[in-house]
């Protein structure tokens, strides 16, 4: 079975009225090359005070994603993921690292 996890991305700015424009992307679906449950070792401190890496979820370069989209994994809601490219140490070869985090009392 693939697992897909499902891209939300609202664009916009402010109109020369100074009112917010939102421009609402469709939705889509992307197939992650793994989701992996939790901090990696290398990403442990990226969770910031008050958050807690709750997926670490890798793709293919040149997949649609960017800092800031939110994302749905495994039916569970998270905003503003942090996008970064991941290389593997001695290598050519890598893709896009996601985390996702929620908040955390």
């Amino acid at each position: 079975m693939i697992e897909t996890v499902t891209r939300f991305r609202s664009d916009g700015g402010w109109d020369e009225n100074g009112d917010p424009i939102i421009v609402e992307n469709p939705e889509l679906v992307l197939t992650p090359l793994v989701i992996a449950p939790g901090p990696t070792n290398e990403i442990d401190a990226l969770g910031r005070d008050g958050e807690q890496v709750e997926f670490t979820v890798f793709f293919r370069h040149g997949e649609d994603i960017r800092d800031g989209d939110d994302l749905e994994i495994r039916g569970r809601f998270f905003t503003g993921v942090r996008v970064r490219e991941h290389r593997i140490q001695g290598s050519d070869f890598g893709g896009i690292e996601v985390v996702a985090t929620s908040r955390v009392g």
